[in-house]
């Protein structure tokens, strides 16, 4: 996985000479994680410029039983880079790339005229990211470098279920 984060379009032989492993041995771990849906590959790009310097994150109360169905709809949305179930009172995050922070009250808006019963509790612009999927961007949101992401360690409490402090 982080030979793959590094580079994630580099072959077969590459990989293998990096981690110590047979071609073979790479091929088949790779094919078993893409299909276990262990890892999954993606492409972003400059939002900046792209057009969509602003991200703007809202949390929303979908109250009901159409709380799936609001999801799907609001993932849907064009601007939409995340939408995810969470727990909590504000049962939805939504996060959107948007083209000028004045874009946040229309989308805002938008939102509610569609979805009357929902109630957004808390909103938050960011005009600069810093770093996004291990990278580390430049002012023009260009990966400039790359920070491993790696698994938190193992403890006792997580292999466990159980607090030990």
């Amino acid at each position: 996985m982080r030979a793959l984060g590094a580079d994630a379009r580099r072959g077969h032989a590459e990989l293998a000479r990096e981690c110590g492993l047979s071609e073979t041995t790479v091929r088949r771990r790779l094919a078993r994680m893409i299909g276990g849906g262990e890892v999954y590959f993606r492409c972003d790009l400059t939002q900046q410029l792209a057009g969509w310097p602003v991200i703007a994150t809202f949390r929303i109360a979908a109250p009901g039983p159409g709380t799936e169905a609001v999801a799907h709809a609001l993932a849907g949305l064009p601007e939409t880079r995340l939408c995810a179930s969470v727990t909590g009172p504000d049962n939805l995050l939504l996060s959107v790339w948007l083209r000028s922070p004045a874009d946040c009250l229309a989308l805002e808006e938008r939102i509610l005229h569609r979805h009357p019963g929902l109630r957004i509790g808390e909103r938050s612009i960011s005009l600069r990211t810093a770093k996004r999927m291990g990278r580390l961007l430049d002012r023009w949101g260009r990966a400039r470098a790359h920070v491993p992401i790696t698994a938190a360690p193992q403890t006792e409490a997580s292999e466990n279920g159980r607090a030990t402090n």
